[in-house]
């Protein structure tokens, strides 16, 4: 008996560690869940309040003279005199004398054309006292009637009288020739270029110099369809004092000058797309022909919007955008993706607001934006006054997160982005005016215009 326990009580013990280990590996211990406890992240928020918002549309461009052109010799000659205003930049009023060229062949020329008229002058009277001489000898000779044309020598009469005419024209011609010898200034004005010096010669039609005139300056300013749509100005002239105001600022310099819209050009740039305007100011005492400066045009006010720092914006993934523009078409209201067409709006944005303390990602429809704003529509966008919007760069955090929000103003949360801004719109400046030298009103001022205008 004691022999067979011994036998079996190992055989017992295996099996029941057997049994153990078959009943573990079916039925493993599991670990019960415990819920995980996010932190809140701590955000910067700003509030959402209804404002109006002043649209500035930028372009860029360069300060011209409204009249500018070749001063330019009408006689040949010998330059003999110079005046001291008659020099690159040197100021001149209109009829001053700029120029002095040899006169001497051209007095003499007058001399001969005022002898020539006094003989024919004197031809005139002689013949004049033969004709009335003549018709005393018919009314004498008993004779009826008016004498013919031939016997009143009414022929030879009007032969001297052309010889005068002729004589009279020819002093006149030369009395001109010789007063255009003084090249005088046609208006009060400014000399760009001098192209001749004292003893040398030019001839009809030569060049003497560039000049302009100091009354008005004009700048071509290049802009997009979705920039003219918001100015919405009629085609060619604009009543004076009608056109929207211009604020321009030289670059680099920084002088300001206030300018207003005259007109827009005929035809649309084929190179970029882009339809110039032309602006208008009376001459800043400051400012030089060919000065890059940067125009800010007034475009209206939006009434009643939201305006949040353009960093704000983010854009939107592409299932909640298609799911967004399903929804709005379905309630007939339009979506931030294809809204505004041709007005400034952006496309496919949306806002991180906090809502019930958790971050949620609100599509948006963007009115207009400029380097350091973007004016959101409440009307489309699903958004509320009072409501608070992320302002801290989270990058690619997920909607949901749970935030604590510290209250910002929007002047505050622009303030840390004006800086940074003004850099980008400099640099792009810089590398527009690079690109394209003396041209940059043209092409590089468009495609400075979109990149700033727009945002």
């Amino acid at each position: 008996m004691r022999r067979l326990i011994r036998f079996l009580l190992p055989l017992l013990v295996i099996g029941g560690a057997l049994a153990i280990a078959q009943y573990l590996l079916l039925n493993p211990p599991q670990a019960k869940p415990r819920p995980r406890e996010v932190a809140p992240r701590s955000i910067e928020a700003m509030p959402l309040a209804l404002a109006d918002f002043p649209i500035r549309v930028r372009s860029y461009g360069e300060l011209r003279a409204r009249t500018e052109g070749d001063l330019v010799a009408q006689v040949d000659g010998l330059v003999t005199e110079v005046a001291a205003a008659f020099r690159s930049g040197g100021r001149f009023a209109s009829g001053d004398l700029l120029l002095q060229l040899d006169a001497r062949d051209y007095e003499i020329e007058l001399q001969i054309a005022e002898a020539a008229l006094v003989q024919a002058d004197a031809a005139l009277r002689e013949e004049r006292a033969r004709s009335e001489e003549a018709a005393r000898d018919w009314k004498r000779l008993g004779r009826k009637g008016e004498p013919s044309a031939l016997a009143s020598r009414q022929p030879q009469l009007q032969a001297a009288q052309a010889a005068v005419r002729s004589a009279r024209a020819q002093r006149d011609r030369a009395r001109l020739q010789l007063a255009r010898t003084r090249i005088t200034a046609p208006y009060d004005g400014r000399v760009l270029e001098r192209l001749v010096s004292p003893g040398q010669y030019v001839g009809r039609g030569a060049r003497l110099a560039r000049i302009y005139a100091s009354d008005v300056f004009e700048v071509r300013l290049p802009l997009n369809s979705r920039q003219l749509a918001r100015l919405d100005l009629p085609p060619g002239e604009i009543p004076a004092g009608a056109g929207p105001r211009a604020l321009l600022t030289a670059e680099p310099g920084g002088q300001q000058w206030q300018a207003r819209i005259v007109r827009s050009e005929a035809a649309i740039d084929s190179a970029t797309g882009q339809l110039h305007l032309v602006a208008e100011l009376p001459l800043p005492e400051d400012a030089r022909i060919g000065q890059f400066v940067r125009a800010e045009i007034d475009a209206g006010t939006l009434r009643d919007v939201f305006v949040v720092p353009r960093s704000a914006l983010r854009q939107a993934a592409p299932v909640a955008a298609v799911k967004a523009a399903i929804s709005d078409v379905a309630q007939g209201a339009p979506h931030s993706a294809a809204a505004g067409a041709g007005d400034g709006r952006g496309s496919g944005s949306e806002l991180l607001v906090v809502r019930a303390g958790k971050l949620r990602a609100q599509p948006v429809t963007v009115l207009w934006g400029d380097a350091q704003y973007a004016v959101i529509d409440p009307a489309s966008s699903g958004l509320a006054e009072g409501e608070l919007v992320n302002l801290s760069p989270l990058g690619s955090v997920q909607p949901g997160l749970p935030v604590e929000a510290r209250l910002v103003g929007v002047a505050d949360a622009g303030a840390d982005q004006t800086a940074t801004d003004q850099a980008a719109t400099e640099e792009a400046a810089t590398e527009e005016g690079g690109t394209d030298g003396g041209t940059a009103n043209d092409s590089g001022a468009g495609e400075s215009t979109a990149a700033q205008g727009e945002g």
